[in-house]
């Protein structure tokens, strides 16, 4: 299960450069891990260097082709899970999905429309497993409010982040106490927190932002 998360902090290098790293290292094992990844880019075109990349199925700032994308998406994840109740053993050699938004309108878009919101939770729920991947690659560091679009909220819901910050600055929702105190040490540029629920991992990305 790979799911949807963010990747949050408070400096926008460390968290593109963890990105295109992500990119890059996907494109280099793609004959052998096939990837279709579809980037929804914000107005500063932060990943505009990487949309000639092979595994790149979509680059694009129209944050309504997000409605097209999660229905195609639906409709390979459904046929690879009916392929998996019937037994077959061809999920496994599946290409990766992967959506990067970077343009947080876009998760406005899929909650203000009833039949992509399905979708989308069908993508993130039943269909966990079967080789789907969203990130939400310019995760504010805010409080998330109730009336924030739901795949934002889901994301606070799930606890699934990838934090550049020290935990105790982190707002989305309260990392673990026992966390916190357990590293209270500052962080060095360019590392980053991996949260999932109770679990808070420590991480050094020095490749990720080279």
């Amino acid at each position: 299960e790979i799911g949807f998360w963010g990747v949050c902090g408070h400096e926008a290098k460390s968290q593109s450069g963890f990105i295109k790293h992500i990119l890059l290292s996907l494109q280099k094992n793609a004959e052998i891990n096939p990837v279709e990844a579809y980037v929804f880019d914000d107005v500063k075109r932060t990943y505009s260097e990487l949309k000639d990349l092979d595994i790149v199925c979509n680059y694009t700032l129209n944050i309504t082709d997000v409605i097209s994308v999660i229905s195609d998406w639906c409709d390979k994840l459904e046929a690879r899970y009916q392929r998996m109740l019937e037994g077959s053993e061809s999920t496994v050699s599946e290409p990766l999905l992967l959506m990067i938004i970077q343009n947080n309108d876009v998760a406005r878009v899929i909650s203000e429309d009833f039949d992509v919101m399905n979708k989308y939770t069908n993508i993130t729920s039943r269909y966990k497993g079967m080789g789907a991947a969203i990130i939400f690659a310019n995760f504010e560091n805010i409080s998330i409010s109730y009336d924030a679009p739901e795949p934002l909220r889901l994301v606070k819901q799930d606890q699934h982040i990838l934090f550049f910050g020290d935990l105790d600055t982190l707002k989305p929702f309260d990392p673990p106490y026992e966390a916190i105190r357990e590293n209270k040490k500052k962080l060095t540029a360019g590392d980053a927190y991996y949260i999932r629920g109770n679990d808070v991992i420590k991480l050094k990305m020095v490749e990720a932002t080279e």
